[in-house]
């Protein structure tokens, strides 16, 4: 598609292979007038190489890019920080930040982004698939905490320590208090 030199664009070939509108745009791209090899850089970052920080930060602040049909997750941007911030396993703080977040991958959080998809539980067929009943509603996620009774002072004492951490144990409370079975174990 380029001339021999590799410096210009070949018109014939481009012609012969692209319908008009396609031609005028790839004539649009800029080709270097000197040598030098290919690399992927990334310009939103001092070292030009891509961060999950760097894409979180451009999505955030360059909203128009985005598509306006698929929605973020909600949440406060100091709230996210701090959750990324504090010492505990990586695999947790992006498990709290999905929950915190309304950032899990259930039924009703895929409609609210525009996925039109059945927002009904999977496994119970029941309820809505919210993630109070992923996590403690449905009839399996409360077999599991039935089965797993004994460790329940544990996923309170952790959840908590979380929360007085980040401080936004008024979260917890409004979590637990829709949930009337964990609720009375605590």
């Amino acid at each position: 598609m380029r001339q021999s030199n590799g410096r210009q664009w070949n018109d014939k070939v481009l012609r012969g292979w692209l319908n008009d509108e396609d031609y005028n745009l790839v004539r649009r791209i800029y080709i270097l007038q000197h040598q030098c090899d290919d690399k992927i850089i990334w310009h939103n970052t001092k070292d030009s190489k891509y961060s999950v920080k760097s894409g979180y930060w451009l999505s955030n602040h360059l909203p128009d890019l985005v598509n306006s049909s698929i929605s973020p997750p909600r949440g406060c941007a100091i709230l996210k920080t701090r959750i990324w911030k504090k010492i505990i396993p990586p695999k947790l703080k992006h498990f709290y930040w999905q929950i915190l977040f309304s950032a899990l991958s259930v039924g009703t959080e895929l409609n609210r982004r525009g996925i039109p998809i059945d927002p009904v539980g999977k496994r119970c067929h029941q309820a809505d698939e919210t993630i109070n009943h992923v996590m403690f509603q449905c009839p399996y996620a409360s077999s599991v905490w039935n089965d797993n009774i004994a460790f329940l002072p544990i996923f309170k004492a952790v959840f908590i320590w979380f929360y007085k951490e980040i401080g936004v144990i008024s979260m917890l409370n409004r979590l637990l208090s829709n949930i009337s079975s964990v609720k009375e174990v605590l």
